[in-house]
């Protein structure tokens, strides 16, 4: 079930259930359950499954009793491998990859940094954005830089000359 050079690492408050590996896996231990009053059952551990949620990122489902916990398998190696998660921090991709879930590859770290990763390794979906809605390019003289947002000029002039003709229209109405 182990490999060699493969070592694991007990989930924090999932100790003699479940462990992560410095290569990003999750396995279940060797263990005795109780499947009804007085009557015990021998489960072999085994590597599980990941599956990938609609974001992206691969989860497990831990199970303790009666109880199914949804887990984040960068979350329980971060926490196993780097310490608990401090209040106001989140777990980063270093890389970028939201499957590389190795050790070296988290790392806790704030909102900001978390965003700015996301930028820089081009995964964020704003800032990929080459083109408006309206098909405009957003870039060079063609882009308003707006509470740290871009804006296309073209649209935006646009949008202006639009809203001084309804408003002159109004005013020869009224």
């Amino acid at each position: 079930m182990s490999n060699d050079r493969e070592s694991w690492r007990p989930i924090p408050g999932w100790e003699n259930f479940y462990e992560v590996s410095d290569l990003g896996r999750v396995r279940s231990v060797n263990r005795t359950i109780e499947t009804r009053p007085g009557v015990f059952a021998n489960r072999r551990g085994r590597v599980l499954t990941p599956s990938l949620s609609p974001d992206g990122y691969a989860h497990v489902w831990l199970c303790r009793g009666n109880r199914r916990t949804f887990q984040r398998v960068s979350r329980a190696v971060a926490t196993a491998w780097h310490g608990p998660c401090p209040k106001g921090m989140e777990c980063r991709h270093l890389d970028g990859d939201k499957t590389n879930n190795t050790p070296a590859n988290l790392a806790w770290g704030s909102r900001s940094e978390n965003t700015h990763d996301k930028v820089r390794h081009g995964t964020h979906p704003m800032a990929r954005k080459t083109h408006c809605k309206r098909g405009h390019p957003l870039s060079g003289p063609n882009v308003y830089m707006i509470n740290g947002g871009r804006r296309c000029r073209t649209c935006v002039n646009q949008q202006k000359r639009d809203r001084r003709a309804r408003i002159k229209h109004e005013r020869k109405v009224a």
